[in-house]
């Protein structure tokens, strides 16, 4: 999981990510969005989910996908994907801070609790991926 807006963050804001397939001849990439800074994904709110479909068939790491998370003062958090090869797009709109205050303190407990060892699970993650 990659945090893309990090806690705190001003709003509005706009942040762009590079991503990528994790296949060989993948045709379409999915894009979970999450609520949250741990370092697995299941620990984390989902909000939603986009897909991609129509990127380049390719083998795993070349196709390169530029996502762009625009947050605004609203709530309203605007997700959109663009291959930059085939220029295929998507994009969803999602409401962040599904969460109540309690619970975003609780989660944010827990991450500090859990840090080291969501760092190790990082690392893990990253050896078998190979980045």
């Amino acid at each position: 999981m990659v945090v893309v807006i990090p806690r705190n963050t001003p709003v509005p804001t706009r942040k762009t990510s590079t991503m990528t397939t994790a296949l060989d001849n993948q045709s379409s990439l999915s894009i979970k969005v999450f609520e949250g800074e741990r370092a697995r994904s299941t620990d984390n709110n989902l909000l939603g989910e986009l897909v991609l479909t129509g990127i380049q068939i390719a083998p795993r790491f070349v196709p390169k996908i530029e996502v762009s998370f625009d947050l605004h003062t609203n709530g309203i958090l605007n997700v959109h994907a663009r291959d930059k090869i085939t220029f295929a797009e998507s994009s969803i709109s999602l409401r962040s801070g599904r969460l109540l205050r309690v619970e975003i303190e609780k989660m944010v407990e827990e991450a500090n609790k859990f840090k080291a060892r969501g760092r190790k699970t990082q690392e893990q993650v990253e050896s078998k991926v190979g980045f």
